[in-house]
C-alpha cells in the first residue's frame, strides 16, 4: 500500500507543478501529504496500524533516503468505533459495508446485495444523497472492488493448499527415502527397493 501511495502521489505532484519549475533554483512549496487508509475487509486487522514504505526496502537497519507512512484505520463492524461516532461520512460508509456483507450472507449474489443495500441505505438515511446522484457508480465501483477481494482470498487459499500438498509430497518423499535406506542396510536387492518405496534407481543408489 505504501508504494502504490507513493506512485499516486507522485502523478499528483506531477499535476500541480509545471516541469519548468522543477529546474528554478528557488524553492518551490508543494502541498504537505498526509496518508490515510480505511481497511473494512472480512480479514482480522487491528484497530489502526502504520505501514512503512521501507518496510518493502531489501536493507533493513540502516536510515533510508525515501520513506512514506501511512496510517490505517479498521472501520469494519466492532472496529474504531469512537472514530466512527466523530465522522457521519465513515459511519454511513461502514454502515453500507456492513449491510452488503449481510446480504451477500443471505444468499444473494454480490450484484445482487450491493443493488439491495443501495436501496436500504436510501430508505433509511444512509448516504442517501451520494448514492442518489450516483448509485451507478458506487455499484460498479463496488463490484470491481468485491470481485478483487473474493479473488485475492481464493489466489490464497489456493496457494495454502499447494503449500499442504507439497509439504505431503515432502514428507512422504522423505518416508520412501528412510524406508529404502533401511531396505538397502539389510541387504535388499535395488529393484525390490524401487518397486517398494518408489523411488528411482538413481536415487536408491546415492543412499
Amino acid at each position: 500500500m505504501p508504494l502504490r501511495l507513493l506512485l499516486y502521489m507522485a502523478h499528483v505532484y506531477e499535476r500541480i507543478v509545471d516541469s519548468g519549475e522543477l529546474y528554478r533554483r528557488a524553492l518551490r512549496k508543494i502541498p504537505t501529504p498526509e496518508f490515510i487508509v480505511i481497511y473494512n475487509g472480512r480479514e482480522p486487522y487491528p484497530d489502526k496500524k502504520t505501514l512503512r514504505l521501507s518496510d518493502a526496502f531489501i536493507g533493513k537497519g540502516r536510515d533510508h533516503a525515501l520513506e512514506l507512512v501511512a496510517t490505517v484505520h479498521n472501520i469494519a463492524a466492532g472496529h474504531n468505533g469512537r472514530l466512527l461516532a466523530a465522522s457521519r461520512s465513515l459511519s454511513d460508509y461502514a454502515a453500507f459495508v456492513s449491510m452488503v456483507e449481510d446480504c451477500r450472507a443471505s444468499g444473494l449474489s454480490l450484484d445482487d446485495a450491493i443493488t439491495k443495500a443501495i436501496q436500504e441505505c436510501k430508505k433509511h438515511g444512509i448516504m442517501r444523497v451520494y448514492l442518489e446522484s450516483r448509485g451507478s457508480e458506487v455499484l460498479n465501483m463496488l463490484l470491481t472492488e468485491w470481485n478483487m477481494e473474493d479473488a485475492l482470498r481464493v489466489a490464497r487459499e489456493e496457494e495454502r493448499e499447494i503449500g499442504e500438498r507439497i509439504g505431503e509430497k515432502r514428507g512422504e518423499k522423505r518416508a520412501a527415502y528412510s524406508n529404502a535406506a533401511r531396505m538397502k542396510s539389510d541387504g535388499l536387492d535395488v529393484e525390490l527397493i524401487v518397486r517398494y518405496t518408489g523411488l528411482r534407481p538413481e536415487e536408491v543408489a546415492r543412499l
